[in-house]
């Protein structure tokens, strides 16, 4: 493919948004990178979604005060010593370092592995330069979007049709059987499709793809009183949040119930009740005081999680099995 075929590509309807969206998330991310101290589990989701599947394997069972360190070790002095010192540490490839390098200085490193990813394209750059003048490409932002670029299939029924059915799954309503049945029909793809099925998903809901993606599933059980109260600001729109991301280290929640007090739609603003009267509609959710004997109850019986800040030290609670809040959210 030549380069005037690549030009093509980068004219096609779906490609600006999809630029828009990649230079948002790596300007984002940059801005935490540069500031490890503003670094928490939440945001270091983005940077393993950036930085590809296989640093997300090597940094997820490590402390992340461990990045920081050597983040602000690089940032004081960025040398090739400094640099080699978390790749030593990780075990990362000269690609992975590479990567790693972009989203410190996109302006000055290219991506890890680009030639690779454009050799779809029939053509080969041995320099990352060459490519930002032959595209008239600002810098390598645009050239990892280039490289990430999957367009969408439209012509293909069963793929759209397949990640409406994804993307209709909702925790708080989907049996765990029914989704189990929907990651056999995704199993059941070419490489190729699971790789827009991917991208698509990655885009739209990083729920909905760490749920096909994720090797663990597990049930959970939300304080949802505990959550409204969280940082006493009584805000439904904490909760909501929290839902859009169940997901954890190497792990993803389905089915979700939540149990609230009895008393809990007083607590929240009466411009929000309304809300939370249709938010509860048909969906795994129930009430009781205290909500803590239910929580605890259905835990225990159906060997699901607990999302929590309380610690239930009133009841013999399996602490390993109560998450904080702060895992879920970005605060």
């Amino acid at each position: 493919m030549s380069i005037q075929n690549i030009k093509l590509v980068l004219e096609h309807r779906d490609y600006s948004n999809h630029c828009q969206r990649i230079r948002s998330d790596i300007t984002r991310l940059n801005s935490w990178l540069v500031n490890p101290r503003t670094l928490n589990e939440r945001k270091m989701y983005l940077f393993y979604r950036t930085a590809g599947r296989n640093i997300e394997k090597k940094f997820i069972s490590r402390h992340i005060n461990d990045f920081q360190f050597l983040l602000m070790h690089i940032i004081n002095n960025p040398n090739s010593s400094r640099f080699n010192d978390l790749k030593n540490y990780y075990k990362l490839t000269d690609d992975e370092l590479q990567t790693l390098k972009f989203l410190l200085y996109p302006k000055k490193f290219a991506p890890g592995g680009f030639n690779i990813d454009l050799k779809r394209y029939n053509i080969e750059f041995y320099c990352a330069d060459a490519i930002l003048k032959k595209l008239g490409f600002r810098d390598y932002i645009d050239l990892y979007a280039l490289m990430k670029f999957v367009p969408y299939d439209a012509d293909s029924p069963i793929i759209k049709n397949f990640l409406n059915e994804v993307l209709c799954i909702d925790p708080l309503k989907t049996k765990k059987n029914y989704f189990m049945k929907v990651k056999e029909f995704y199993l059941s793809f070419s490489e190729l499709e699971r790789q827009i099925i991917d991208f698509r998903l990655s885009s739209i809901s990083y729920y909905h793809y760490r749920l096909l993606s994720c090797p663990t599933v597990r049930g959970a059980v939300i304080d949802g009183s505990n959550v409204i109260r969280h940082n006493s600001e009584n805000k439904l729109q904490r909760l909501l949040d929290l839902i859009d991301n169940l997901f954890i280290d190497e792990m993803v929640f389905l089915p979700a119930v939540i149990v609230f007090d009895k008393n809990i739609e007083y607590v929240l603003d009466v411009s929000e009740r309304e809300s939370f009267r249709n938010f509860v509609n048909d969906r795994f959710v129930y009430f009781n005081s205290p909500a803590d004997d239910l929580i605890l109850s259905i835990s225990g019986k159906l060997d699901y999680y607990i999302v929590s800040n309380d610690k239930f030290k009133d009841y013999k609670a399996n602490q390993e099995k109560i998450l904080e809040i702060r895992r879920f959210l970005d605060v």
